[in-house]
């Protein structure tokens, strides 16, 4: 469980999807499985663009929102339902950069929840581009990120049973 440092969602992940109000933590929906709340939408009717500005926007809320001393924070990148046509290496290369650039040693960890198969195909292209910060990565299911990384009153709705 996350006790030192924030835990807060950064879940705009590899693929478009439109944006789910929560209403305990910043939130989007990455690949969530058909009828899920949130995910009806597909990369044509998606503009990049607004991509970028809403990961901007999340990753300086999640910052902002540290208790003092804490430093950084965790991505959660809920992968279930992803399909190949979900992939978006732009968006990723953007992903990268803001953290590089801007938010440098400001991510502690990267989770990715239940990663389909066809995603690691695509996971062994990018990784050597992450440099150090793939090893930040740790694919897990839904139980762990419940069990390590939630109390049970703070778990996200898309993770509890």
């Amino acid at each position: 469980m996350m006790t030192s440092s924030a835990c807060y969602y950064l879940c705009r992940s590899l693929v478009r999807a439109p944006p789910l109000k929560s209403r305990s933590a910043v939130r989007c929906p990455s690949a969530a499985p058909p009828g899920a709340s949130g995910a009806t939408s597909t990369s044509k009717t998606q503009d990049p663009v607004e991509n970028q500005k809403l990961c901007a926007y999340l990753v300086e809320k999640a910052v902002n929102r540290l208790p003092p001393g804490a430093e950084n924070i965790l991505g959660i990148f809920d992968l279930r339902g992803f399909r190949v046509e979900n992939g978006d290496l732009q968006f990723l290369k953007f992903l990268m950069d803001v953290f590089y650039y801007y938010y440098p040693k400001r991510l502690g960890q990267v989770l990715f929840v239940d990663a389909p198969f066809v995603f690691q195909p695509m996971w062994q292209v990018v990784k050597p581009l992450l440099k150090s910060y793939a090893s930040l990565v740790r694919f897990c299911d839904t139980e762990t990120v419940r069990k390590e990384y939630f109390k049970e009153e703070t778990v996200h709705p898309d993770f509890r049973d």
